[in-house]
């Protein structure tokens, strides 16, 4: 959540609007499919993270490269930590 209020507080300053539909939670039935599902999430945010990197460098936005780098560094940290834990 707080990643997407910094991507969304980011939105408005360049003056664009965020979606505001969230997506659909998908929940476990076991605590390795949870875990699971979460890794598979987190995933999908690092690839998002390093297109938004590349495209933000693109358009010499170093603030918006920037403030992505910092969601990707904590995000691959949440996907290895999921990755552990499956092991």
């Amino acid at each position: 959540m707080k990643h997407s209020e910094s991507f969304a507080d980011r939105l408005y300053y360049l003056g664009g609007v965020p979606k505001t539909k969230p997506m659909d939670i998908k929940v476990g039935k076991t605590l390795k499919e949870m875990v699971e599902l979460d890794l598979k999430a987190e995933t999908e945010s690092i690839d998002l993270c390093k297109e938004i990197i590349k495209i933000a460098a693109e358009e010499n936005d170093p603030t918006t490269r920037l403030l992505t780098e910092e969601i990707l560094k904590e995000t691959e940290e949440h996907a290895d930590k999921f990755k552990r834990m499956l092991e």
